[in-house]
């Protein structure tokens, strides 16, 4: 859901002709936490989080603004990616990746 969400903006956004902005970002990524508190289990504490680029990360900063993780597993092809993002989280408290 959360990607058909996004798919959905940017073509919206393209079709329009719409040029992405830095508040453009925040918003989409505040869409991310939104659509993550109102469809995900209220007590739940686990993340599984598909890819490590970018958009990944500033996904992740906003499910840690609603919900808060104990653990987060990352899937991601690239272990340099995987590693960076790791190394982000590591000073949050009670995080563990």
């Amino acid at each position: 859901a959360l990607v058909l969400n996004l798919l959905f903006l940017i073509a919206c956004m393209a079709y329009f002709g719409f040029t992405l902005t830095l508040p453009g970002i925040a918003g989409i990524v505040l869409t991310i936490g939104m659509a993550v508190d109102a469809m995900a289990k209220p007590d739940a504490t686990r993340l599984g989080l598909f890819g490590a680029g970018k958009q990944a990360r500033r996904a992740l900063e906003a499910i840690l603004c609603v919900r808060p993780l104990t653990q987060v597993r990352i899937f991601s092809p690239s272990q340099q990616h995987r590693e960076a993002l790791a190394a982000l989280l590591a000073p949050r408290k009670n995080s563990f990746v």
